[in-house]
């Protein structure tokens, strides 16, 4: 193999992964209309009885159960508002706790939406 050979493949093995990660951008953000929104990774896993997240988000807008949505992985909403609940522990952070008790085994995805910031954190329940 040529070096002009080796170079090429390089280039095309770059395009072809950066294609793979290439994000699309509909607006760019600016710090200052940015809100922030932080989630950790959700424990225990599996949940058996209550899953909690650990969340930091932006102090100028309330953090309410009512901007959290589960999905199972078919798509389909869980109906389970009364059964979360936002232990704040501070202006800016706190704990989102899923009673998971009620629902069946299975992936779920939890999406929390706090201003213009949206995270998807994914929930095992065993």
């Amino acid at each position: 193999m040529t070096v002009k050979t080796y170079i090429i493949y390089l280039i095309f093995f770059f395009i072809s992964i950066n294609s793979l990660l290439a994000v699309n951008i509909s607006k760019v953000e600016t710090p200052y209309n940015r809100d922030y929104l932080y989630v950790e990774k959700p424990y225990p896993l599996p949940a058996v009885m209550e899953v909690n997240i650990n969340v930091w988000w932006d102090p100028k807008y309330e953090f309410k159960t009512e901007n959290v949505t589960i999905y199972n992985t078919k798509g389909t909403k869980v109906n389970c508002e009364e059964e979360l609940k936002v232990e704040k522990e501070g202006s800016w952070y706190g704990t989102l706790t899923w009673n998971t008790s009620g629902v069946n085994s299975g992936v779920y995805l939890i999406i929390i939406k706090h201003g213009s910031a949206e995270k998807l954190v994914k929930v095992l329940v065993g």
